[in-house]
C-alpha cells in the first residue's frame, strides 16, 4: 500500500481514539488509492457527511458546482475554493470494528461490551481479540477488569494508538494475561486488507546467562558479556532504565530520570534537566554501539525515547540482573 494511504489509515486510527471521535475531510484523502476509499466509504468506515455550508466565517455558494466563500463585504468574499476541503467524513466505530474482525480473520461476531469496549471475537490460537477506544492511564486497570468478566483465557487489547501507561499499570495487564497492540504501530495493510494487524505475541525466550548484569556497588555494566565503558551518570541512568524494564513493558518518565542521573554533590534543591537526560541517552546508544557490538541503528531501538511518555529499555525483565 502507498505511503499517502498507509498515512492515512494512522490518521483515521488516531480520529477514532479521540473523544468525541474526530472526522476527516476531503483534503485528508488527497493522494490516496482509489480503491481504499472505496473499501472505507462501502464497509462503512467512513460516511460522507453533506459539504460545508461555513468555512473562515464565509457562507458558501455553489456557482456551476463550484463552491465560493461569500463574506459580509465584498473584501470578505473568496474566489472559488476547493471543494475537497468542504467534504466532510464521519468515522464510524462499529464498521471499524467489523473491519478489524473481517481482516484479522476473528470471530463469530461482534459484540460492543460498554462504550469504548469492543469484543471482536478470538483469533486462530484462542485468544479473546477487544477493541479499547481511548485507554488511559486512569481507565486501564478498569479496562482489564471489564475485558476479564467477557473471556476467561488470555486476551489481546487493540488500542488504535499506544496508551501512555505506567511501568505497574503496564505490567499488571501483563500479569493478567492481556497484551496491548497498539494498532497504529501493527498496522499491516494491503488493499484488500486495509485493517490487518500484526498479532503476533512473542514468547520472551530463555536465557541461560542474563543479556545486561549491572553490579551497582561497583558502577559497572556488561551487555552480552561485554564491558560497557560509561561514565557514573549513564550508568545511573541505565540504572533506572533496567529497573524499569524488569517490571513489564513500559515507559520510564521524565522526573525518575531528572532524579537518577542527578550529581548528590550538588545541593538538595538542584536537579537535572531535559538536556541532561537527553545527554546521557546519547551515550549510552553510542556504549551500546561502540562496546556492547550492536549498530547503532540496534542501540536506538534497544533505548527508545518517546514524546511525552519517557524512556524504555527494550529487554525482557527476565535477561536483566542487578547485583
Amino acid at each position: 500500500m502507498d505511503s499517502a494511504s498507509t498515512a492515512l489509515l494512522h490518521l483515521l486510527l488516531r480520529q477514532t481514539d479521540r473523544h468525541p471521535i474526530g472526522g476527516l475531510d476531503g483534503t485528508d484523502l488527497n493522494g490516496i488509492d482509489p480503491r481504499l476509499l472505496n473499501q472505507l466509504l462501502s464497509r462503512g468506515v467512513l460516511e460522507e457527511m453533506a459539504p460545508l455550508e461555513l468555512a473562515d466565517g464565509m457562507v458558501i455558494e455553489w456557482v456551476d458546482r463550484v463552491p465560493h466563500g461569500i463574506g459580509a463585504t465584498a473584501d470578505d468574499s473568496s474566489g472559488p475554493l476547493d471543494p475537497d476541503a468542504l467534504r466532510r467524513f464521519e468515522i464510524s466505530p462499529a464498521a471499524l470494528c467489523e473491519a478489524l474482525r473481517l481482516d484479522n480473520a476473528l470471530g463469530p461476531e461482534i459484540q460492543q461490551v460498554n462504550g469504548r469496549i469492543f469484543n471482536l471475537g478470538q483469533d486462530g490460537v484462542g485468544r479473546t481479540v477487544f477493541l479499547a477506544l481511548g485507554v488511559t492511564e486512569e481507565t486501564a486497570i478498569e479496562d482489564a477488569c471489564v475485558i476479564q468478566a467477557h473471556c476467561s483465557g488470555p486476551a489481546i487489547l487493540v488500542a488504535p494508538r499506544e496508551p501512555q501507561l505506567a511501568i505497574p499499570t503496564a505490567a499488571y495487564l501483563r500479569e493478567q494475561s492481556i497484551t496491548v497492540v497498539p494498532a497504529d504501530e501493527r498496522l499491516q495493510p494491503v488493499v484488500r486488507a486495509p485493517f490487518r494487524l500484526d498479532l503476533i505475541v512473542e514468547e520472551p525466550a530463555e536465557a541461560a546467562e542474563p543479556v545486561l548484569v549491572l553490579n551497582v556497588r561497583r558502577s559497572h555494566a556488561s551487555f552480552r558479556g561485554r564491558e560497557l565503558r560509561i561514565p557514573r551518570r549513564e550508568f545511573m541512568l541505565l540504572l533506572e532504565l533496567a529497573r524499569g524494564a524488569q517490571q513489564g513493558p513500559g515507559y520510564v518518565a521524565g522526573d525518575a530520570l531528572h532524579d537518577a542521573i542527578r550529581d548528590p554533590r550538588l545541593p538538595a534543591d538542584a536537579h537535572a534537566n531535559d538536556e541532561q537526560v537527553y545527554g546521557s541517552i546519547s551515550g549510552l546508544r553510542r556504549a551500546f554501539a561502540e562496546s556492547g557490538g550492536l549498530s547503532r541503528d540496534e542501540a536506538r531501538k534497544l533505548i527508545v525515547r518517546k514524546n511525552r511518555q519517557g524512556v524504555r529499555l527494550d529487554l525482557q525483565p527476565e535477561t536483566i540482573r542487578i547485583v
